[in-house]
């Protein structure tokens, strides 16, 4: 198989180069210049007169050959290209134009092993398939006499392969660009497959590879997109069972009739501007190209225009935009599609997709036309980023202004395959083609007038049925890969005993896209950027979109009767097939997507207050029967062993039997909140009144509000009422009843003695900041620095006129009563009021009031204490959940220390061994009256 593989990359072919020679040396130069001049004009003659020969071969009527072959074994259809020259066979050989594709089975191979590139590049056949005979009965493999036929025919000097290669499918530049394809052939570069080695040629677009039959050996031709050259090869019988190459197959003798010779010129038409390929009656017909034909037309097929025509109309997909372009071609007759002469062109100079040619010259009434450009995409409401091309055929008999439209371009192509096989008449078969376009898409287009009429700005039922047509190819697509959709759409169909696109999978592609534009309310954006062309009021292009979506998922219309329905979809290639838990609901006269609560609790009745239940789709998911209604739950409802967090539950403080944490439920967020998790739940206050988050105050105390004005802070206040032994009478001092969340700036002397618990901003607004002991006091940072010499190791801060204080590492404010620190003005910092003998007056209630916060409480004095918890001297955060600690300005025994007030989950105390650098909270009193 190495040997094979060199034989296909080496070049084989021999060349020949002629030098020119000068007999003129030393005369006038203008003589030398007329004798240049005379044999360059001898030269030229020889050449056009040999031009002229093959242009008259290539337009040779096209009648002694059928115009299509069709397989029966798998229904595949294929061009024919007739091949005639009388000086060199007076029989006409009549050639496949594309490479075969029927499956051989284990005999043969699709490219790459991909079915894309057999409708492409046919198959690649092994040499037992050539050996069995794998053309279709009544043709043959192509022999060496057919090879050597096609050569003297369509080149019997030049040795150039340009003009057989199909010039879309080779690779570009190099000599690939010089295709030309000049006589139909379209050879493509199909590559070939080595069986033994289990691969495929690894550039297919560089070489296409053909078997020559032959009953003494195997060959093969080559042609390479790297020369022009063509290469005859011979393969050994043992390595030809494992090669793979392309075959093109050539109609038995009785197929290739004896050519009228004295047709050869008398027949000849005129060469078309174009590069003079003769097109076969299947083609796409994109190209000004011309077909004669020498039968008898019937007079009722063509009626030749008496005057000049004028053509106008308007080329929408959305309408193409400034700059796109429009041919017209004539076609023969009314019972084939090929289009002939020369094509008349014209731009569009506006947005509106009009275009029109006048004075225009016709021999028939019958017309192709092709619109090429940019255009406006309906779904986006944007231009398009590149640019399509649609077709349209007519009758300019019956009109004069022709529309070009998505649906004009997919009914040529059907209308083509019922002419061409069929035999109907192109008037009869675009009715039929446009019926059953339609009715792939569930559109009842009986009565629908000519497509070409068509506008997707129409305000009438066919005109909005287009436009549907259109909404539901575009989709959400490029424009590639509208083209590639609308490609395949074309291509399924048009070969289909009745029209039908059978390719259920990328139908229900485009129907889930449309869905979900319903869905989302889209179908109303696609009205409004049509509208605003300001061309036209579509149609209820809207009806024909639902009813294709709803039919694709077998669902009935939306109506009174169904109102409240859930349903889904049986259809198995849809995103939102009942496997994927989408539902749909009935609501006013549309189907909707069903919210998870619709589809999981349809058909559930009332329950008991806090009833829990799962969901009937999505059974992970838990509702709880609330009040009057389901609504969605939370997986703690079912989990913690404590029942749901419903409305009459609201700030219930329950310990879990699964995980033996406590839980509060807070209906502002219907569900259960770990007590210990600061940074969501604790110290919540609503914005206006600043009402505690977890229980009202129930005794008879007096709450208010204070404003910081150094940021705009608003503080809730409490009176807290008890006795007083230093004046031995009842007593109040009003507290803040939150913790202080003043931010220092670089004035303060504070600054950048604060933060944030687990320095996150949001536990800042929940539980306030937390400050070192001179932060608190808004205390220099220095006054840890400087020792004192004082006998007594105390130096005083003197509140009234800081000027005059001093600094030193053990120092303590002079103020027992009215030292501010951080408090706002009008608030100092709390003083030690409690002794040990104390605690059990004062101190007793305190605990009780804060320490229940947590635990239970009703607090009582609206204190609202919170566990914000504190950082340690090191800079770490801990205690959030369970302790408080607030901040006094008074020293213990050693001055290095400060009193924390403490509760935690135990008890309430006064600490008085902190060290000064931990960061805790602060509460501030107001300065009495």
């Amino acid at each position: 198989m190495k040997i094979f593989k060199k034989l296909l990359v080496a070049g084989g072919a021999a060349s020949i180069a002629f030098t020119a020679c000068s007999i003129v040396d030393e005369y006038d130069q203008e003589l030398v210049d007329r004798y240049e001049q005379a044999v360059q004009d001898e030269k030229d003659s020889v050449k056009q007169a040999e031009q002229d020969r093959k242009d008259s071969i290539a337009n040779l009527d096209s009648a002694t050959c059928p115009e299509t072959f069709t397989d029966t074994r798998d229904e595949n259809v294929y061009d024919i290209v007739r091949i005639y020259d009388p000086e060199v066979d007076s029989k006409a050989r009549c050639w496949f134009k594309q490479n075969l594709k029927y499956d051989a089975k284990d005999d043969s191979r699709c490219l790459d092993d991909d079915k894309k590139n057999c409708k492409v590049y046919g198959r690649l056949y092994l040499g037992s398939a050539i050996k069995k005979g794998v053309c279709p009965e009544g043709t043959r493999v192509s022999t060496s006499e057919d090879w050597e036929h096609l050569l003297k025919v369509v080149d019997p000097d030049e040795n150039s392969s340009y003009i057989l290669k199909n010039a879309e499918e080779w690779i570009a530049g190099g000599t690939a660009s010089k295709a030309t394809d000049k006589y139909g052939f379209s050879a493509v570069p199909g590559g070939f497959y080595d069986d033994d080695e289990e691969e495929y040629t690894e550039e297919f677009h560089n070489d296409g590879h053909w078997w020559v039959y032959s009953k003494d050996s195997f060959k093969y031709v080559r042609m390479s997109a790297d020369d022009n050259l063509y290469e005859f090869r011979t393969i050994d019988a043992y390595n030809s069972e494992g090669i793979g190459l392309s075959v093109r197959c050539v109609l038995e003798s009785n197929h290739s009739i004896e050519a009228d010779t004295s047709s050869s010129e008398g027949d000849k038409s005129s060469s078309s501007e174009g590069d003079g390929e003769v097109k076969s009656s299947s083609s796409e017909g994109s190209s000004d190209t011309e077909s004669s034909s020498s039968e008898e037309v019937d007079p009722e097929d063509v009626i030749v225009p008496q005057n000049d025509v004028s053509i106008d109309g308007v080329s929408q997909k959305g309408p193409f935009i400034k700059g796109a372009t429009v041919s017209v071609y004539e076609l023969d007759n009314g019972r084939n599609l090929s289009p002939k002469g020369t094509a008349f062109p014209t731009e569009i100079t506006t947005d509106d997709g009009k275009f029109k040619l006048s004075n225009l010259k016709l021999k028939s009434q019958f017309v192709y036309l092709v619109a090429e450009g940019y255009y406006r995409n309906e779904v986006t409401g944007k231009g398009s980023v590149a640019p399509i091309t649609l077709r349209a055929v007519s009758d300019l008999t019956k009109m004069k202004t022709i529309n070009v439209n998505l649906l004009t371009h997919l009914e040529f192509f059907r209308a083509e395959y019922l002419v061409v096989n069929k035999g109907m008449r192109v008037s009869k078969a675009k009715i039929q083609a446009d019926k059953e376009i339609f009715k792939n898409f569930f559109i009842d287009a009986t009565e629908f007038k000519a497509a070409e009429k068509l506008s997707v700005v129409g305000s009438s039922d066919e005109d909005a049925a287009l436009l549907a047509l259109s909404v539901i190819f575009q989709g959400d697509f490029t424009e590639a890969q509208l083209t590639d959709v609308i490609n395949t759409f074309k291509d399924e169909i048009k070969d289909q005993e009745k029209g039908e696109w059978k390719n259920d999978s990328l139908k229900t592609v485009l129907a889930d896209w449309v869905a979900n534009a319903e869905f989302k309310d889209h179908f109303k954006s696609i009205r409004d950027n049509v509208e605003g062309w300001g061309l036209g009021k579509p149609g209820n292009f809207e009806k024909y979109l639902t009813n294709f979506w709803l039919t694709m998922y077998e669902m009935d219309p939306c109506t009174s009767a169904s109102e409240g329905k859930i349903t889904w979809t049986e259809n198995k290639y849809s995103k939102n097939k009942k496997e994927s838990k989408a539902r749909f609901v009935c609501k006013s006269g549309n189907w909707e997507l069903a919210t998870d609560l619709e589809k999981d609790t349809e058909g559930w009745t009332s329950g008991k207050d806090g009833q829990v239940k799962n969901g009937k789709v999505n059974t992970d998911s838990v509702y709880v029967y609330d009040g009057a209604a389901w609504r969605k739950g939370n997986v703690l409802d079912s989990t913690l062993g404590i029942g749901a967090c419903y409305t009459k539950a609201n700030r219930d403080l329950k310990k879990s039997a699964t995980d033996g944490e406590w839980y509060i439920c807070d209906m502002d967020s219907a569900k259960w909140v770990n007590t210990h998790n600061l940074n969501s739940y604790f110290a919540k206050f609503t914005p206006d009144d600043k009402i505690a988050f977890l229980n009202d105050t129930k005794t008879d105390v007096v709450n208010d509000t204070m404003i910081d004005p150094r940021d705009g802070h608003v503080y809730r206040t409490v009176k807290i009422y008890y006795d007083n032994t230093f004046i031995g009478k009842k007593d109040s001092l009003i507290w803040m009843a939150e913790n202080l969340n003043y931010e220092p700036k670089p004035t303060d002397k504070a600054y950048g003695q604060s933060w944030c618990y687990g320095d996150l901003d949001y536990n800042c607004e929940i539980g306030g900041r937390l400050y070192s002991w001179t932060g608190a006091m808004n205390l220099d940072t220095k006054y840890f620095d400087i020792e004192v010499t004082s006998k007594y190791d105390v130096i005083f801060y003197r509140d009234d006129n800081p000027e005059l204080s001093e600094y030193g590492d053990n120092a303590v404010v002079d103020n027992l009563w009215h030292h501010q620190g951080i408090c706002p003005d009008g608030w100092v910092i709390p003083y030690k009021v409690l002794s040990s003998e104390e605690v059990d007056t004062y101190g007793k209630n305190l605990k009780t009031a804060l320490q229940k916060v947590w635990k239970n409480t009703d607090n009582t004095l609206g204190f609202s204490a919170i566990p914000s918890g504190y950082r340690t001297a090191e800079g770490s955060y801990t205690g959030a959940g369970t302790k408080f600690g607030m901040w006094t300005f008074s020293n213990d025994y050693d001055a290095t220390k400060a009193l924390l007030m403490i509760i935690d989950d135990v008890e309430a105390y006064v600490y008085d061994d902190v060290s000064k650098h931990i960061g805790a909270s602060v509460r501030c009193i107001k300065i009495p009256d």
